[in-house]
C-alpha cells in the first residue's frame, strides 16, 4: 500500500483582496477565500484572525514550514512551566486545502483555435 504524502504548500501564486492562490505539493493550484473561510468559522472582532480580514494585513502572508504564516499576527502560547510566549499565526496546509477551491482552468490559445476550427 502506497502512503500518500502529507499535503504541503509549495508556493504562493497570487494575493488578491482576501483570496490567496497557492500551489500544493500535489501540483494543484487552489484559491483560499479567507472572507468565506472566516465566515464559516464565525470569526468576529474578538478572534485573533479578525485582523486578517484587512487585505493589508492578509497580504503580509509568508510561506513557512510548508504552510501560510503571518509574522504580523502573534498568538500567545504557554509552556508546560506556565511561561507565556508568542508565536506567529498559521493554519495547517490540510485545513487550507479542505477549505479551498481549485483554480479555474485557463484555456490556451490553441484550445480556442481548435474550437474555432470545429465550428468552421
Amino acid at each position: 500500500m502506497i502512503k500518500a504524502s502529507p499535503l504541503r504548500i509549495t508556493g504562493i501564486t497570487k494575493i488578491e483582496g482576501l483570496t490567496v492562490t497557492v500551489t500544493f505539493n500535489n501540483k494543484e493550484v487552489r484559491l483560499i477565500d479567507f472572507e468565506k473561510l472566516f465566515a464559516q468559522w464565525h470569526i468576529s472582532d474578538k478572534n485573533i484572525e479578525y485582523k486578517l480580514l484587512d487585505p493589508s494585513q492578509l497580504m503580509q502572508v509568508e510561506l513557512k514550514e510548508h504552510t501560510l504564516c503571518w509574522e504580523n499576527l502573534k498568538v500567545p502560547v504557554s509552556s508546560k512551566s506556565g511561561q507565556k510566549t508568542f508565536t506567529s499565526y498559521d493554519i495547517g496546509p490540510d485545513v487550507l486545502y479542505e477549505n479551498s477551491t481549485p483554480e479555474p482552468k485557463k484555456h490556451s490559445v490553441s484550445h480556442f483555435q481548435k474550437a474555432a476550427r470545429k465550428e468552421a
